[in-house]
This record gives C-alpha cells, structure tokens and sequence, in this order.
C-alpha cells in the first residue's frame, strides 16, 4: 500500500492563537517501505502520524492509501482508523493490565467478530513470529520491557494492516535491548512486507531502520532521502547538524574572490577553493563551512595546510575519543581513535588537516541550503595558508 500526503497542513486554536503544527506537507512512500518521520520535539512528526492514523483531521490538504482518498481538508472526506485499517504501536504501549498476552494481541480480532478458532491460530501465528508464544497466559505486569513491545506490535499487526504505525516504540527500552529490538523490528517488517511510518527523534535508530527518511523541523519536511544520502548531500544546515553522531562542525567564514578563484576565510586563516570558478552561483559574503568530526585528523608535526587548534576537552568513546578543541575563537569536534590524547591537558595545542573531499558550504541566512559540497567535487582542493 503506498501512502500519498498532498499540500497536507494542520492547525490547532489556542488561548495564543492558531498554531500550525504541521505545514504543508507533499509526501509519497513506496510500497512497503519502512518509511521514518525524525524531528526534534515539537516539529509535528507525532501531529503527522495522528493524521495518517485517522486520529486527526487535517485543516488542508488530502491524504491517500492507494488510490483511495481518506482524508480531505478542504471536503467532508475523513475515514476512521477502523476504516482506514491502520494499525498503531505507541511509545506507552496502552496494554490491558487485566488480560493476559493472549487476550491483548487477541482482543481486535474478537472486536471485528472473528470466529474463535480463527482467533486462536492468528494468535498463535503472530507470537511465535514475536517469539512471545511461550508467554501467552501472562499479564503484562510479569513481562519485560521489551516483552511488553512485543506484544503491543502483536496487536497492532494480528489483523494485516494496511498501513502500519509507530509512535517511538522503543524509546522505553533500555540501550542494549533498544539495539537488539531495531534488528528485529526491522526483520519483522521486511516479513510482513507491510508500508510502516516510523516516528523517532533518535538519528540513530532512524537511520538503522529506515529505507527513507523525512527530517522534520516546525511542521515542515527539510529534506526526504535515503540515511546516507541526508548524511552526504544534506540540504540545509539543519540537516547536517541532525544527522550524525557527533554531529557535523559548523564554522562561520567569509567568502572572497581573487584571481579568477574562490577563498575561505575563516578568522586569520585561509582556504583556497580552486575548482570554484567564476559563474558559480557563489557570492562574496559569510557562509557556514561543515566538516565532519571523523573528516578532521590530528598531525604531531607542524605543516603546511593545517589549522592551529587549542585542546577543550576530551569525551571517550570506547575504542575512539572526541576532542573538543577551539580554532580561531570557533569551537569545534574531531574524532580520533589514537588514545595516547586521552589524558591530555586542557590547553594542548594541536594540528589538524581536514578532509579536503569532506568539505560543504551552506547559507549563513535563511533555510541554509547547501551551495558547495565537495562530495560532488572530488578534484577540488581545500588547504590552509
């Protein structure tokens, strides 16, 4: 089932006004794809999914299952869930304490009138795809976090959605068992072959399990795409700085033009960026230059093409160590996985080189888009004077 969003807004009145928690929004999955909403808190990924689910009624737009309409901002179109057939995993899970396991993943079935041996083997079918088949007489007060999950998404899947739903269904688990449940999540969905919509404000989780992504921020979408193409050709500042862990540097420069060149001046320093000609659609005037923690290297000597940096601090990472360090009054993080900088002062001075493939420019104002990526531009150089 491939799910259409079209010109898709939301809008709820206040005591402060009419707030738009969801702007329009034109989106399109493809048949079962697990598709994921990541924002931060408060970007309007949970408004959105309450709208596809029929929890919501848009203010604009259409929503589309198929080639059947739902839902109709500006008509007097609006399907229930139940007509929908949406199913809808939330983060609290909502079990019913008084009813066993059985009772729980069971009690749609017995809603829709399903005969009771029907029941039984749907039941049975879809524990043991849980792995939860074993604990079918117990009450969700004698399960395990991650049991509890599971049995909600038995619940949710028991009766062949066509569609479904997570509101951040992990976000309860402990670390070690949120890991394993993304592996088995995301088994299970390519078992099922059902079109999921996956809310999460955790890049990580997104981009493990997502074959697409929207990144949210107030109620709009910044940028749709693959994980590693938000994570190489991100569209915005924004992006950049949401996708990865730690996440991208973003240092204030200004550009200038010399000799039929492009320079990058970031306080005393300069880098020439020599496969910018003249014609490009660059101006002379401030940018943000992005470069990636694990794209900066520490070398011992002093050489040519290299930024003088003053030691911050240090976090360590198991095998790897990000150090925080401050080049010309901008404060920024690389990645290293040489330990012997593990107990080093604060104040340490440092050499670093980036990674001349790695660099990006984005807008200083407005939406921040991106106006070089040197991903696209593998021949260019980047050097420190």
């Amino acid at each position: 089932m491939k799910l259409h969003l079209i010109d898709l807004s939301k809008n709820f009145e206040t005591a402060r006004g009419s707030i738009s928690a969801v702007r329009n929004i034109d989106l399109e999955t493809s048949e079962s794809e697990f598709f994921v909403l990541l924002g931060p808190s408060g970007c309007g990924k949970s408004t959105l999914l309450n709208l596809i689910a029929g929890l919501e009624r848009p203010s604009r737009g259409e929503i589309r299952f198929g080639e059947k309409l739902v839902a109709s901002g500006g008509g007097n179109v609006f399907l229930t869930p139940k007509e929908r057939n949406v199913a809808m995993v939330f983060q609290s899970y909502a079990l019913y304490p008084h009813m066993s396991v059985f009772e729980n993943i069971a009690f749609p079935l017995r809603i829709a009138g399903q005969a009771r041996r029907q029941i039984e083997e749907s039941v049975q079918r879809v524990a043991s795809m849980l792995g939860i088949a074993h604990l079918l007489r117990a009450k969700p007060g004698e399960l395990s976090g991650g049991q509890r999950q599971r049995t909600a998404i038995g619940r949710a899947i028991v009766r062949q959605p066509s569609i479904f739903l997570l509101d951040e269904p992990l976000s309860n688990l402990d670390a070690q068992l949120r890991t394993a449940t993304r592996i088995e999540l995301k088994a299970l969905q390519r078992q099922m072959g059902v079109t999921t919509v996956y809310v999460t404000h955790d890049q990580v989780e997104a981009m493990s399990l997502g074959h697409r992504i929207a990144l949210m921020k107030d109620g709009g979408i910044e940028q749709v795409g693959a994980p590693g193409e938000l994570y190489d050709r991100p569209a915005n500042a924004f992006v950049a700085r949401f996708i990865g862990s730690p996440p991208m540097n973003l240092l204030a420069v200004d550009l200038v033009e010399a000799a039929d060149s492009w320079w990058i001046r970031m306080g005393r320093q300069k880098f020439p960026l020599s496969e910018v000609k003249r014609g490009r659609h660059l101006a002379a005037k401030q940018y943000l230059l992005g470069i990636r923690p694990e794209h900066i290297a520490i070398h011992a000597d002093r050489e040519d093409y290299q930024v003088r940096c003053r030691l911050l601090s240090v976090e360590p990472l198991g095998s790897r160590l990000v150090l925080q360090v401050c080049a010309e009054h901008q404060d920024l993080a690389l990645l290293t996985d040489d330990t012997r900088y593990a107990e080093a002062a604060t104040g340490t001075l440092l050499n670093v080189r980036f990674d001349l493939s790695r660099m990006y420019l984005f807008e200083a104002e407005g939406r921040q888009q991106t106006v070089f990526s040197s991903r696209d531009h593998t021949h260019g150089s980047l050097g420190m004077t």
